[in-house]
């Protein structure tokens, strides 16, 4: 063991060998040498260990065999005051249930190891993935990764009931819930009305970003109800190139393994891939410069996944879906714009370990601010035309 295993709280090695067993398959193999690193775990939600776990079992022939896992540990931690569970508890009872077991098309979740619990944490030993990339994607494999997204919300939406537990994420309920209390009464709104008007933000982004942001605002209302009417699916929620692996089977083929499921939930068609493109600009793990090729792989992928999966609609309504997706992240421009005016730190790209220096990270910004408000500008004139309705 190596002194980095120090991170991950203490593992009996009864432990550690009943998983290396069911990580191998096998009843009999001996535990032999083994070590752990803790790895970097960017969720703005405390309360989580992530580490991988490699040793070298000793098995019936005497061959020593490597072995590997990742293991999430996840504090314990009672709903809020309003019920609402913690999304660590949300991954847990996913796994649980066997929703993550059978997910349909190309897309999958890490393959579930064990499950460890104590009064403290539960501890989910999950697959060991390798990209195939190196999580460096080129711009193709994002319109793959769209496909099988597709694939997985298409099913969804033709064969497969959506599940109805109470422990999901019901994003767009909560969207709902924020519109309901009245958006003037949060302090970021009030932040954002304000930062539009600061001199650096207006001569990053032109002095119409006040009127496209006040447009944006106004807009809330109409983007989620527009959202709620239109097909519901399940959704991951988190599906940007962070959360994303590439993996060869066995077959050859490319599959897309989605890890991190504490947001999985219903929501529409098309809000999945709002996630896979702007989320993975907004972590800077590709180049908003490029958003407009970004946006057409992946809007092309994801319309053929669903054709695949069977779905037979509308693409406008998709498109919708995906746009107005996107618009409902005023919060976030609002922390962008912040960052333009207070000077955006670096940014590390969670994926890929390194650091992205200021410079471009403010480049990155002003054109995401950008591109945000186009696709709020898109929904708006896509709400326009659509049928009463919606």
């Amino acid at each position: 063991m190596t002194e980095d295993a120090a991170e991950i709280p203490a593992v009996s090695r009864a432990q550690l060998e009943r998983v290396m067993r069911h990580a191998l398959g096998s009843s009999t193999a001996e535990l032999g040498e083994w070590q752990s690193h803790s790895l970097p775990y960017h969720s703005v939600l405390p309360g989580r260990i992530l580490a991988r776990v490699t040793g070298l079992a000793v098995v019936d022939t005497h061959e020593a065999v490597p072995w590997s896992s990742v293991v999430k540990i996840i504090r314990q931690t009672a709903p809020d005051e309003f019920g609402e569970i913690a999304t660590g508890t949300r991954e847990i009872l996913a796994y649980r249930s066997g929703l993550l077991a059978d997910l349909p098309g190309q897309l999958r979740a890490p393959r579930l190891i064990d499950i460890d619990e104590d009064d403290a944490a539960v501890w989910l030993w999950l697959e060991d993935l390798k990209d195939v990339y190196a999580r460096r994607w080129p711009l193709e494999q994002f319109g793959l990764a769209a496909r099988h997204l597709g694939q997985f919300n298409g099913a969804y939406l033709v064969s497969r009931a959506p599940p109805t537990d109470p422990w999901l994420n019901y994003w767009l309920s909560r969207h709902q819930a924020k519109l309901h209390a009245g958006l003037e009464r949060s302090p970021t709104y009030w932040e954002l009305r304000q930062v539009v008007r600061h001199p650096r933000v207006q001569h990053l982004l032109g002095a119409s970003i006040a009127s496209r942001t006040a447009r944006l605002l106004s807009d809330q209302s109409q983007f989620v109800d527009a959202l709620a009417q239109l097909p519901q699916t399940l959704c991951h929620h988190e599906s940007s190139l962070a959360n994303l692996f590439a993996v060869r089977r066995l077959d050859g083929q490319l599959e897309t393994v989605a890890v991190d499921w504490e947001q999985v939930g219903p929501a529409s068609a098309g809000a999945d891939i709002s996630t896979l493109v702007f989320g993975t600009m907004r972590r800077c793990e590709f180049d908003a410069e490029r958003a407009t090729e970004l946006d057409k792989t992946v809007f092309t992928g994801y319309v053929a996944g669903l054709r695949e999966a069977g779905w037979q609609g509308r693409v406008e309504e998709i498109r919708l879906g995906f746009t107005a997706a996107v618009g409902l992240r005023w919060t976030v421009l609002a922390g962008i714009l912040q960052g333009l005016v207070e000077g955006a730190p670096q940014v590390q790209r969670p994926s890929q370990g390194w650091q992205v220096a200021r410079e471009a990270v403010v480049r990155q910004y002003v054109r995401l601010s950008g591109y945000l408000l186009d696709r709020a500008d898109e929904a708006h004139s896509l709400l326009a035309d659509m049928p009463s309705s919606h």
